[in-house]
């Protein structure tokens, strides 16, 4: 810098008044300062050496609310300066320590807004690398993501950095040397944030963690969730936070206003320690629902994994087969009455299976918890994963549209998508919440997907009673090509509905890189 530079920049530091200092050490010192009476802001002082340029060069170009609005940027002789608003609010540390252990539902919630925010940052290429409840603020608005002290651009070599390390218990074992950072790092923070919100113990007291996350007062679709997200190999965790967010929402756990109580069982011995199981094992959750006369109890599969994501291609698509199951004589509809399977497809890209397909509820009841099984087979008719689909509810004569991702680490020959027979009590005269979506459009991500967005509206609300009051939006986005024929597709939730005959905006990120004519959005209750 040469005088004049030092001179105007000494000028604006100058101009900032210091309120209070948040927080000081190695990574530099963060103040809460005003300007002319405006703010408050947060001013970070960060060592030149330290300085990642490119990490808040890109922030200022990410549209998110939950990541922090950078206002201005200066270099001082020793230093780099960066002023962001302020977000008023607690900590989730603060949170914790405060009030205990958040209930599941909270915890979903606001680890999936957290996923959100991560899901930006790793579309811009910046891993963040210090994800903890100290530096996620719950504000009135939900959870904002803050302190990006020792957040890299993805393309860096973060590996050996032994001075910014990240904190204990929450850093991914790579940040110690073992690997090279990335996304998936940033996946395990969560992981690790999860499973300190569900217990209220911090992770660096690994027993008194591990005999918490083992508890009864832990879901176990949640705990799974946190073993896979956890993994010390970055292969065997979800590839992104947009997964794990995929897998928070169908995780069928405690919801506000209603209460359902899971419990895991093992299809084999594996399953019964997930944190040492192979990459394709899986447990089978069985929801059951408490009435007021009778216990409903229903098998629930929720099964989210993927592999990278990134530099995809569209795939060949394979074979698809739809088998309906058998109904026994007690049932009064047989699956292939109830539910039928129309549209699928199926592709794969980089270690994974993208799939979409169609189910309709044939019949003249409105069917809840409906699913599918998708099972994909090698050529030699070797199961290499199967998965349960579960959606939740399915008005009369209504088709829903799914996009998941699935375990495609060996390439099938054939992908078979099964609806699964549904039992008796699963069938009710309640009405289920009608959306529709308007405005949809489709723009490049500029990292070779998609983004579709628009708006949805809802309705009429329903009666289902194994809805809670809060229930969320399934939103999934289809893609056509010229003749009509699905060639990809992607899915994202909304954590609430719109009030009746209220429209919201949405996005739906599609990370597939497909030659498409069309697009369109389906909305379903969650």
């Amino acid at each position: 810098m040469n005088d004049d530079q030092v001179m105007h920049a000494m000028s604006v530091d100058d101009s900032y008044h210091v309120e209070r200092v948040l927080a000081h050490g190695q990574g530099g010192i963060t103040e809460l300062v005003t300007l002319d009476g405006t703010g408050p802001f947060v001013r970070k002082r960060i060592p030149a050496s330290r300085a990642h340029r490119g990490v808040w060069a890109a922030l200022p170009e990410i549209d998110c609310a939950r990541l922090p609005h950078i206002e201005a940027t200066y270099e001082m002789p020793d230093e780099f300066i960066v002023v962001y608003d302020y977000v008023p609010g607690e900590t989730l540390e603060q949170l914790v320590e405060s009030r205990g252990k958040l209930d599941a539902a909270k915890a979903r919630h606001l680890v999936g807004e957290v996923c959100q925010a991560v899901s930006k940052l790793h579309a811009h290429d910046i891993v963040h690398r210090d994800i903890t409840p100290s530096n996620v603020v719950v504000a009135a608005d939900g959870a904002h993501l803050i302190d990006f002290g020792i957040a890299r651009l993805g393309s860096e070599d973060a590996k050996g950095n032994e001075d910014q390390l990240g904190t204990w218990g929450f850093a991914a074992p790579e940040q110690y040397g073992f690997a090279k950072t990335g996304a998936r790092s940033d996946v395990y923070s969560i992981g690790r944030l999860l499973g300190y919100l569900l217990t209220g113990v911090h992770p660096e007291d690994k027993e008194g963690y591990e005999q918490a996350l083992a508890s009864s007062d832990v879901p176990d679709d949640l705990r799974l969730v946190v073993l896979k997200a956890t993994e010390f190999e970055p292969s065997a965790r979800y590839q992104s936070a947009a997964e794990l967010e995929r897998a928070l929402h169908n995780a069928p756990g405690e919801k506000d206003g209603t209460t359902v109580a899971t419990a895991a069982i093992p299809r084999s011995a594996a399953d019964a320690h997930p944190a040492s199981a192979p990459r394709r094992a899986r447990t089978i959750a069985l929801v059951c629902v408490i009435a007021a006369i009778a216990v409903v109890a229903v098998l629930l599969a929720m099964r989210f994994f993927v592999a990278d994501k990134t530099n995809g291609s569209q795939g060949a698509s394979g074979n698809t087969t739809v088998v309906t199951e058998q109904p026994d004589e007690t049932d009064t509809h047989a699956a292939s009455d109830v539910l039928s399977v129309g549209e699928s497809h199926w592709s794969t890209s980089n270690g994974s299976v993208y799939a979409e397909y169609s189910l309709t509820n044939n019949s003249d009841r409105t069917v809840t918890y409906p699913s599918v099984t998708i099972t994909g087979y090698a050529d030699d008719g070797s199961v290499l994963f199967s998965d349960e689909q579960v959606l939740s509810v399915l008005a009369p004569g209504e088709t829903a549209y799914q996009s998941t991702v699935l375990d495609g680490s060996t390439t099938p020959t054939r992908v078979e998508f099964v609806p699964v027979k549904p039992s008796v009590d699963l069938l009710s005269d309640d009405t289920a919440p009608s959306f529709s979506t308007e405005n949809v459009s489709a723009r490049s991500n500029g990292y070779g997907g998609i983004t579709v967005s628009g708006t949805v509206t809802l309705e009429k609300d329903g009666t289902t009673r194994l809805l809670s009051s809060d229930y969320g939006v399934c939103l999934t986005a289809i893609l056509r090509d010229a003749s009509g024929n699905i060639v990809g597709g992607g899915v994202n939730f909304l954590s609430s509905h719109p009030a009746e005959g209220s429209s919201v905006p949405f996005e739906v990120p599609v990370f597939e890189q497909v030659d498409y004519a069309t697009c369109e959005v389906h909305a379903l209750a969650w």
